[in-house]
């Protein structure tokens, strides 16, 4: 995203497909992602692997807009692919969560550094 009057980049995403190893995971967990089996090894989720904005703009809901993007891009693809998940790998700093949480995506598991959250297409 860039603002054309200013001529600066505002902010931007990643997205890709992700293979997520289920060992972190109850079979609930599993089988509610999954749709179908609760004993998979690994999980495929459309990935939102980078998410940032300008510290020009971060006051301004830019994050938010972003994000919806990205989501609104993933929903053309499932159209055509399929898929159930979103998936982000963000640090595990609460203004993060927070971020994600108020913008829909529930907390699947965390780690030392970073949590994984979902969002339900």
């Amino acid at each position: 995203m860039i603002d054309i009057e200013k001529l600066k980049v505002v902010g931007y995403f990643s997205l890709s497909i992700s293979v997520l190893l289920t060992n972190n995971l109850s079979k609930n967990q599993i089988k509610k992602i999954d749709g179908i089996s609760k004993n998979k090894n690994c999980l495929y989720f459309y990935l939102i692997g980078q998410l940032g904005v300008s510290d020009f703009y971060i006051d301004m809901k830019v994050g938010s807009l972003l994000l919806s993007y990205a989501i609104n891009e993933i929903k053309k693809a499932q159209k055509v692919v399929g898929g159930r998940y979103i998936l982000v790998d963000a640090i595990n700093h609460l203004k993060v969560i927070n971020f994600y949480q108020n913008n829909g995506f529930k907390i699947l598991f965390e780690d030392r550094e970073t949590i994984k959250m979902v969002y339900k297409l």
